[in-house]
């Protein structure tokens, strides 16, 4: 698997803490097994606490050098500095060159209507915030009442159906390419360096500073962005501590510095 060598970054911030997701008493949220190694490595003190505690304001995330976590626990640390959520990159604005398919916004009545007209299968995924149900292809309006919204107006993302070999996710550190690593699909079929630097070099203008993205393969020698996942609450998919605490900690620092 594709795998390059994280430059370490000397230049933390003045808070010398990371605050870690737990999920129960001593629980570690299951990504973040084994950072603490990483974090200390490089100056920050790992605490560790709950939720519940940090929507409080019991939790020390203000000013805090890195805080990692799920996603509502990410948007409570960032509503304690006085931040919002970003909005989803989801397709960061990609040419179709990048995509291989046809992508557009839609909702889930639109969507209802088409199938119903045309019989064509169609991937929808949620479009916004709120990640109110996973990705999936429907063929026809019924399979649409397996959601768990009913809403016609809940705004959907829609792309053609293409077939994918297999999937990888491609962490990214300033655009630097840190780790590639399988997630779905057939493991034997990766995607050469090459291709993935094409799609990171076609979208590289609207990159966050810490983030990844998730690339399919589709045919030999062909890559194609399936979705962007921002750079906090990131799985990391056998990722080595080392550049996933560099992800993380370049768009936590990102996000508290610029508040975008």
């Amino acid at each position: 698997m594709l795998e390059a060598t994280a430059e370490r970054s000397t230049s933390l911030d003045a808070a010398a803490h990371a605050v870690l997701e737990l999920t129960a008493p001593n629980r570690l949220e299951e990504d973040l097994v084994g950072l603490e190694d990483a974090l200390m490595a490089r100056g920050l003190e790992p605490r560790q606490t709950l939720l519940r505690q940090v929507v409080r304001g019991r939790a020390p995330v203000e000013g805090s050098g890195l805080v990692v976590g799920g996603l509502p626990f990410i948007r409570a640390a960032l509503h304690r500095n006085g931040l919002a959520m970003p909005e989803p990159l989801d397709y960061l604005d990609a040419p179709v060159t990048a995509l291989g398919r046809a992508i557009w916004p839609s909702t889930l009545g639109a969507v209802a209507a088409g199938l119903e007209h045309r019989g064509e299968p169609v991937f929808i995924k949620p479009r916004g915030v709120a990640k109110r149900f996973a990705g999936r292809v429907v063929a026809q309006p019924l399979d649409l009442r397996a959601l768990p919204v009913s809403s016609s107006a809940t705004p959907v993302w829609c792309s053609d159906v293409i077939e994918i070999v297999s999937e990888h996710r491609v962490f990214l550190r300033h655009g630097e390419i840190l780790g590639v690593r399988h997630y779905d699909g057939d493991p034997s079929k990766a995607p050469g360096l090459s291709g993935v630097q094409v799609v990171v070099d076609e979208v590289r203008g609207h990159l966050p500073a810490g983030c990844a993205l998730d690339v399919g393969v589709v045919a030999p020698d062909r890559v194609v962005l399936i979705e962007a996942n921002d750079g906090f609450s990131l799985g990391h998919h056998g990722l080595d501590a080392g550049p996933y605490f560099d992800v993380l900690h370049a768009r936590w620092t990102e996000l508290v510095r610029r508040g975008c």
